[in-house]
């Protein structure tokens, strides 16, 4: 369709509320189809045994749309700052998505009315919403568009929003006018692999999963394995240290949010290890977290987490006694 259509069309996804936009052809990505297929059979994906069902699904776009002829990539910042001083309970950390409500419907509801304006110029046309939850190779396809690149880290990066950013599309049988790709920006850069505290950064463009604090805090569902309990730390839910330390990410400001994003909206910054250790009913459980990313790490698991944050900090406080007192007997 025209190019006034496309431009259009990311008009009013801007108004409401996307901070980046692009179109892409729907066509299978190949590059990205191989890496995919070898994070599956290196078993890098651990638990999510999801990822590994009909991976087909998730190379071509018409899979999930027949007939797919456009994917149009959007773009949402949730930066809000820094964590800031820890309360004086102990606490863990929470990843910055995860501060406000669960992102889903937020960016759901916002979907169905760029999906309604879409209709209403074009009603004859197919068009299918999809968030993270939907098989699809989101950040290939966001690359592809032009809303940013993959970083080393393995996350877009935005030219705007760095990498603070939460990703959502349409997927359409309108062939529209793409946009230019994004291209990778890293150069020699290694940071984000050197910070990784866990080691789940393998190689550039390379994550094992299994070591990652995000997947350890929020998708597994077992013990975390004892050699990387030290590199969790204060990580409750999720981690940021791998965008903490990434060039792209310096000049990032708290920008305008969804309402349900901001840190008012949900658990904030900082989580009680003596709320994530409550042993409540999963009733009583999803009543805490309803709404909230947290929920998806389960009672166990955040119970879990919480057992281990507070043996990092116990450590941490031991070994700083230790010094103090070690300092005191030399001097």
């Amino acid at each position: 369709m025209s190019l006034q259509f496309a431009e259009a069309i990311k008009r009013e996804a801007r108004s409401l509320g996307f901070s980046g936009v692009g179109i892409a052809s729907a066509a299978p990505l190949p590059h990205h189809r191989r890496q995919l297929r070898r994070f599956l059979a290196e078993g890098r994906h651990g638990g999510m045994t999801y990822l590994a069902q009909e991976p087909e699904r998730r190379e071509d776009p018409s899979r999930l749309l027949p007939g797919a002829k456009s994917v149009i990539s959007l773009a949402v910042p949730y930066y809000q700052g820094d964590h800031g001083t820890p309360p004086a309970d102990p606490a863990g950390r929470v990843a910055r998505y995860a501060w406000g409500q669960d992102y889903h419907r937020p960016l759901e509801t916002r979907l169905a009315a760029l999906k309604e304006f879409i209709l209403g110029h074009a009603p004859g046309a197919a068009v299918r919403c999809a968030v993270d939850h939907a098989p699809l190779l989101e950040r290939a396809y966001a690359q592809q568009a032009g809303v940013g690149f993959i970083g080393k880290h393995t996350l877009l990066i935005t030219p705007n929003h760095g990498s603070w950013v939460l990703l959502a599309e349409l997927v359409t049988d309108l062939e529209l006018e793409v946009d230019e790709p994004g291209f990778t920006q890293c150069g020699t850069c290694m940071r984000c692999l050197e910070a990784c505290p866990t080691g789940a950064l393998t190689g550039p463009f390379t994550l094992d999963a299994t070591r990652c604090i995000a997947y350890l805090t929020i998708e597994d569902k077992g013990d975390t394995p004892f050699a990387l309990r030290t590199g969790v730390g204060d990580w409750v839910f999720g981690c940021d240290v791998c965008q903490e330390v990434c060039p792209y990410n310096n000049d990032a400001t708290p920008t305008p949010l969804f309402p349900e994003l901001t840190r008012d909206a949900g658990e904030g910054p900082w989580l009680s290890l003596e709320d994530a250790s409550q042993p409540r009913s999963l009733s009583a459980f999803d009543r805490r977290f309803a709404a909230r990313p947290l929920q998806r790490a389960g009672r166990k698991g955040l119970r879990r987490n919480a057992q281990v944050v507070r043996a990092n900090q116990s450590d941490r406080e031991r070994r700083s006694e230790h010094t103090a007192v070690s300092s005191r007997g030399s001097a």
